[in-house]
Parts: structure tokens; sequence; C-alpha cells
């Protein structure tokens, strides 16, 4: 009770000498879970990895596990297993946290219809949902990539030609349904 306590609160002190304690992996699953939320949290992925990938091995089967597993190799940058454990994380239960991790995984692989479908599934879950919000807004920035040579061209105040090289872009945008040009020649 003592070491899942001190997971809750310091698991960056913890974690260091966790292991030290000789605790059973049964008695260790609590803290392994905790352990590995509060890695996450404080930036720490490859530690909090270990500490996920520990409570899986040891038999944990909590929906948390495989969403906390999921998000870190997300962080990490793999997506195919990010999207294996967050699947497995849905299967146990419907969850905000589960379909917006996995609009970020559609983010990364560049699945946006399937990222904003996923993103407003868990704000209809969770009105609100910050974690969604902010994915529905990066995939509105990623759409201003289609015209990046003309925001750039206005950030530097040659607005003719940002204007031109949105204008340029506009019939490709349309046929694409990208609002970007339109956006950037207003601008501009």
């Amino acid at each position: 009770e003592k070491f899942l306590q001190a997971a809750r609160l310091a698991p960056t002190y913890i974690n260091p000498v966790f292991d030290d304690f000789g605790l059973s992996v049964d008695a260790s699953l609590g803290s392994y879970l905790s352990l590995g939320w509060g890695l996450y949290y404080s930036g720490l992925h490859s530690q909090s990895r270990v500490r996920f990938q520990s409570y899986l091995d040891g038999g944990g089967e909590a929906r948390s596990g495989y969403l906390g597993m999921g998000l870190v190799e997300l962080a990490l940058g793999n997506t195919v297993k990010a999207e294996k454990l967050l699947n497995m994380a849905h299967v146990l239960g419907d969850g905000a946290e589960v379909l917006a991790g996995l609009g970020w995984v559609d983010i990364a692989n560049g699945n946006m219809t399937s990222a904003q479908a996923r993103f407003d599934s868990a704000i209809a879950h969770t009105p609100g949902h910050l974690w969604a919000n902010q994915g529905i807004a990066a995939i509105k920035y990623k759409l201003t990539e289609f015209v990046q040579d003309g925001w750039n061209n206005y950030f530097k105040g040659d607005y003719l030609a940002a204007l031109s090289e949105c204008v340029s872009r506009q019939k490709e945008a349309r046929k694409i349904k990208n609002p970007a040009a339109a956006d950037c020649q207003g601008w501009s």
C-alpha cells in the first residue's frame, strides 16, 4: 500500500529505486500502472513504457493499462503499436481518451477523415474533451500545409507573392475540398 501511494504521488522519484524493493509482480501491478501514468504525464515516455509493459506482462488487464501503453507508443512515434494497444483498450470499454488517441494515430498516419470522425465521437462521448478539440484544431492547421508557400510569403510581408501563390492553388483546393487556399487568399 505504501509503495502504491509512493508510485502515485512521486513517480519520478520512486521509479529509479522501485525495483530495489523486491516486491512480487502481484504486489507491484498497481504500482506499475501508477508509475506508467505518472512517468507518461511527466514526459518520460521511455521509462513509462517499461512500467506499462511490466504491468501488462504481469497480467494486468485494466483498460487504462492498454490505453497508457498505447499513448506512450504514440508519443514515441510507434503508430502501429499504438493503434493496436488503443484498439485493445477500446474493446475493454468505450471512452473519449481512447477515441482521441486513435484520432491522433490517424493524424500521424495522414488519415484526416478518420481522425475527424474519431475526434467527433470523442466529443460526443465527452463534450468539450480537450485532447479531441486539439486534434480537430490540428487537422484544420494541417490543411494550411497545402498553401505553405503562400503563408511563408505572407509572414515575410510579401503579400503580392502570397496572394499569387494562394490564388494559383484555388482550383486544386476546390477539387479536394480544402478551404486553405481561399483562407490564405483572404488574408493576403
